[in-house]
């Protein structure tokens, strides 16, 4: 019990840590003592910008891409799209990894597979102790929250050498962030050019063969950010991300307050740019002004 509790504590930063643990995290924080860091990369949008990101806040740390096949109906082009990041991306230098086999347990047509980000925390932390897995503002997802990340690393830890490898800990920089908000980073950090190519090529849509089929939820949330910061990418997806025949309970939910602020600014933004906010019934697409 006492190792848990002290696990438990550490994570959660209620302890009263030594003289030198204090001396180490003062270190740390003033970068004087890089960090090494694990990022688990899935090729869309979310990870691949936060590649970027965090070399640009903290280019001293040492960064450790993994991407984890769990061979679901979306690995194979997982894959294919992690391969091309990689070969565009200087210095990504991705770890490639086969994790347990998950295809008896995505049969949902989200892909949504129970417990994925505790599998991907638990193969990280061979590689690292500070583990990035990617959320955004405006998440909603059992296993990917700010609570779910704390309740994760005590977890780790408990059954872990802390003593030994260090505490571990899970979390993304971008709980205070949109998608528009990573896409904007991209052209500003990127330039429009590269931002653009990168973008086209990460991909979280949930068909297992087309980069962008246009008519899913992860293509519509793209799109949405994409057009929000400024991009005009319809051509992008292979069916029209106006014409999504979700859209209208989107709009519903969005008149419920079923999400964030700043995502429902966002997204109703856009859907009134070409005159969807009414919908009912099959999209009629109203160009831009």
């Amino acid at each position: 019990m006492e190792r848990i509790s002290r696990a438990h504590q550490l994570i959660l930063m209620r302890m009263r840590f030594s003289f030198e643990e204090q001396d180490l995290m003062r270190k740390i924080v003033e970068r004087k003592i890089p960090m090494k860091s694990v990022l688990c990369l899935s090729g869309g949008l979310d990870s691949t910008t936060a590649y970027f990101w965090l070399k640009y806040v903290s280019p001293n740390d040492e960064l450790k891409s993994v991407y984890v096949n769990l061979n679901t109906k979306y690995s194979q082009k997982e894959t294919d799209v992690v391969t091309s990041l990689n070969a565009k991306i200087s210095g990504l230098d991705i770890q490639f990894c086969t994790g347990p086999d998950m295809s008896s347990f995505d049969a949902d047509k989200t892909g949504y597979v129970r417990f994925r980000n505790l599998y991907l925390a638990m193969l990280a932390a061979q590689f690292g102790t500070n583990i990035r897995i990617i959320g955004v503002k405006g998440d909603k997802v059992c296993d990917k929250s700010p609570e779910a990340f704390e309740t994760m690393s005590t977890l780790l830890n408990a059954v872990s050498d802390i003593d030994r490898d260090g505490p571990v800990t899970i979390s993304s920089p971008f709980w205070d962030l949109t998608k528009t908000d990573l896409v904007k980073f991209l052209l500003e950090n990127l330039g429009k050019e590269k931002a653009i190519d990168v973008l086209k090529t990460s991909s979280s849509c949930y068909d297992s063969i087309k980069t962008h089929c246009g008519h899913c939820p992860s293509c519509f949330r793209k799109w949405i950010a994409l057009e929000a910061a400024g991009i005009e990418s319809v051509s992008w997806f292979t069916s029209d991300p106006r014409k999504y025949d979700e859209i209208p309970n989107y709009i519903s939910r969005l008149k419920n307050g079923k999400y964030e602020a700043q995502r429902t600014a966002e997204t109703v933004l856009i859907l009134a740019k070409y005159g969807l906010l009414n919908l009912e019934g099959p999209a009629q697409v109203r160009e831009k002004e």
